[in-house]
């Protein structure tokens, strides 16, 4: 159980200050421990894992949005990332690992539990397949 005696959600929506996101962070790191997903990202950019049959795909979008209005945040340049460097928790070294869908195979190496690897290349948007 982690609890903060502060309203430090509020409080990162009203003013976005980093210490109260790295607040969160910490507490959520000393109840999980290492994240699934451990990856050099700006804070702009965002991933997510999905599982699929043998294949496990991590999903890196890279769009910097802007505030045009009071109300809305549009979102409609790439901001290309390059060298990303990823980790990723899985139970059982993959066979493969390639970009998709143009299926260009990239280099890895798994010791204790995690995949390693460096994606290239994010312009927008960019898949990584883990395959069993």
């Amino acid at each position: 159980v982690g609890y903060v005696p502060f309203p430090v959600f509020s409080a990162y929506a009203e003013h976005a200050a980093l210490p109260y996101r790295y607040l969160v962070q910490g507490c959520i790191e000393q109840l999980i421990g290492r994240p699934l997903v451990e990856i050099d990202l700006p804070s702009y950019a965002e991933c997510t894992l999905m599982r699929k049959g043998d294949s496990t795909v991590l999903h890196v979008i890279a769009f910097c949005p802007q505030r045009r209005t009071r109300t809305l945040d549009l979102v409609e340049d790439e901001v290309p990332l390059y060298d990303v460097e990823a980790s990723v928790a899985l139970k059982k070294r993959p066979a493969r690992v390639f970009l998709a869908p143009s299926e260009e195979a990239i280099e890895f190496s798994y010791s204790d539990g995690r995949a390693e690897f460096v994606i290239p290349e994010v312009v927008g948007h960019q898949m990584v397949v883990l395959t069993y």
